[in-house]
C-alpha cells in the first residue's frame, strides 16, 4: 500500500472510530434523558423528547440544574454534559466535513464544511493531524463510558419497575440473599 492510501485508511478509520464511540455516546445521553423525562420530572422542560445532539444538551443541562430529584447528581451531570458538548464540536466538524485531498499536507487532512447560519452559508475549514487523534479516540472512549455510567446511576437511583422496587434496591436484595446463602 503506498503513503497515500496508507494515509487515507488511517484517516478513514479514525472517522469510522470517533462514529462508533458517538453512537455509544448518544445512546448514554438518550438514557438519561428517558430516565429524566419518565422519572425525574424532565417531562415539564419540554414537551418533546430531543431529538438534535443541541437539544439534547440543552435538555440536559436544564434538566441538572433544575430538577430538585437530580440534586445528587448536580455537579457529575453537568460535568459529563459539557464534555458531551465539546465532543459534539469535534464530532459535528468531522463528519459534517468533506477532505479536500486525498493526502496531508503538513501532516494534516484539510476539510472543508458548509455550516449554515440563517441567510448565509459559509465555508469552514477543518483540519485533522492523525497524530493528535490519540487524545480525540481516548476522549471519546472515556466519555462514552462516562455518559453511560451516568445513565446506570440514573436507572439504579431512579427508574421503578412494574412492582415498586427500584433497580438498586432489587441489587441490593440479591446481593443480601446471596450472602446469607454462601454462609
Amino acid at each position: 500500500m503506498n503513503n497515500t492510501a496508507h494515509d487515507l485508511y488511517n484517516l478513514y478509520a479514525a472517522i469510522g472510530f470517533i462514529s462508533v464511540n458517538w453512537s455509544l455516546i448518544d445512546q448514554g445521553a438518550d438514557a438519561c434523558i428517558g430516565i429524566i423525562s419518565h422519572d425525574c420530572g424532565g417531562d415539564s422542560i419540554r414537551g418533546t423528547q430531543p431529538v438534535s445532539t443541541t437539544q439534547k444538551i440543552e435538555f440536559l443541562k436544564e434538566a441538572f440544574n433544575r430538577l430538585p430529584k437530580l440534586a445528587a447528581f448536580r455537579n457529575e451531570g453537568l460535568e459529563a454534559v459539557r464534555k458531551y458538548a465539546n465532543a459534539a464540536d469535534f464530532r459535528e466538524s468531522l463528519m459534517h466535513s468533506a477532505p479536500t485531498g486525498t493526502a496531508p499536507v503538513n501532516g494534516a487532512f484539510r476539510f472543508t464544511r458548509v455550516k449554515a447560519g440563517g441567510k448565509i452559508h459559509r465555508i469552514v475549514p477543518f483540519n485533522l493531524h492523525l497524530n493528535s487523534f490519540s487524545k480525540h479516540a481516548k476522549r471519546f472512549v472515556d466519555l462514552a463510558a462516562e455518559m453511560n455510567a451516568l445513565a446506570n446511576k440514573l436507572l439504579n437511583a431512579f427508574a421503578v419497575p412494574p412492582g415498586g422496587q427500584s433497580l438498586a434496591s432489587l441489587v441490593e436484595s440479591l446481593k443480601t440473599t446471596t450472602t446469607k446463602e454462601g454462609d
